[in-house]
């Protein structure tokens, strides 16, 4: 069985704790102005990310924005296997 996805390990972002030895290209906002939380109120149901990632997303640095894109990847793809196997 796999962990829950927020079990996942993540850097702490909320500390100010910048990565400053990734300084790779800027990552794309994943925004697509579907503004809502899905019915548990845990996720957007237009970009897949939690209220924390997208309010903290500007202070982020490029390695810990292509974490929060992974996480998000990893979500869907849990979403749609969960949805099949129902």
């Amino acid at each position: 069985m796999e962990p829950p996805i927020d079990a996942l390990p993540m850097t702490d972002m909320r500390k100010g704790s910048a990565d400053t030895t990734c300084s790779g290209p800027p990552v794309a906002n994943p925004c697509i102005n579907i503004c809502r939380m899905d019915l548990s109120g845990k996720f957007c149901q237009g970009c897949g990310r939690t209220a924390v990632e997208i309010g903290l997303w500007d202070r982020m640095s490029a390695s810990q924005q292509m974490e929060v894109v992974c996480r998000v990847e990893r979500r869907r793809h849990v979403q749609k296997r969960g949805a099949i196997e129902t």
